[in-house]
C-alpha cells in the first residue's frame, strides 16, 4: 500500500497501515518495558542505553546553531530551493545504469553485495558477504536515487568492513544493528 500511496501522492489510502504499525510498536514498548517513555524501549532495539530525553537534550542543544545556520544559508540566497533539473524526466533504465557506474567508482564489491529496487531505500546485512542496498526511481529529479544510493553505499561499507573473525557472535554485527 505505501508503494501505491506514494506512486499516487495519496497519504489517506495508507493511513489505516500506519496506525496499525504504530499500535503494533507500541504493544511491542509495553510487552519490552520501559520507565520513562514508550519509545525508549524501541530505541534500546537498536542503541542499547539510549533514552528518549538523551536524544532530546541533544537536539535542544544543536537547534539554535544549526536554525542560525540555515538562516544564514537562506538570507545569503547561495541555494534556490528548487533546481529546475529536479524537474527533469529520467530514463529508469538510464539510470540504473548511472547508480551501478558510481558504485564501481566507489568500489562497491559485486562479489559480495548488490542493488535492487524498492518505494524506500534500505541496506540489509544477510551475512558478511552479502549486504544488499535498494534506491528508488521516480522518473524526475535524478539526484534523489543517487543520492540515496550512495548513502546506502556508506551503510553496506560498514557492514561489509567487519571482521570475519566476528561472524556469529553478538557484536558480528554493524553498529545499530544489534
Amino acid at each position: 500500500m505505501w508503494r501505491v500511496a506514494r506512486q499516487e501522492n495519496k497519504f489517506d489510502p495508507f493511513v489505516p497501515y500506519l496506525k496499525k504499525i504504530l499500535n503494533l510498536n507500541r504493544e511491542m514498548a509495553d510487552k519490552l518495558g520501559y520507565e520513562e517513555n514508550p519509545y525508549d524501549a524501541l530505541l534500546d532495539l537498536n542503541e542499547e542505553g539510549l533514552l528518549t530525553r538523551d536524544v532530546k537534550s541533544l537536539f535542544d542543544e544543536l537547534e539554535p546553531a544549526l536554525k542560525d545556520i540555515l538562516n544564514k544559508v537562506n538570507e545569503e540566497g547561495r541555494f534556490t530551493h528548487r533546481h529546475p533539473l529536479e524537474d527533469k524526466r529520467y530514463d529508469e533504465t538510464a539510470m540504473k545504469r548511472v547508480n551501478e557506474y558510481v558504485l564501481k567508482l566507489l568500489k562497491y564489491p559485486e562479489g559480495r553485495a548488490r542493488i535492487d529496487t524498492s518505494p524506500h531505500p534500505f541496506t540489509i546485512g544477510l551475512g558478511l558477504n552479502d549486504v544488499r542496498i535498494t534506491t528508488r526511481y521516480e522518473g524526475h529529479d535524478f539526484k534523489r536515487s543517487l543520492f540515496s544510493t550512495i548513502h546506502e553505499f556508506g551503510h553496506a561499507t560498514y557492514e561489509l568492513q567487519i571482521d570475519p573473525d566476528l561472524d556469529m557472535t553478538p557484536i558480528g554485527t554493524g553498529e545499530g544493528n544489534l
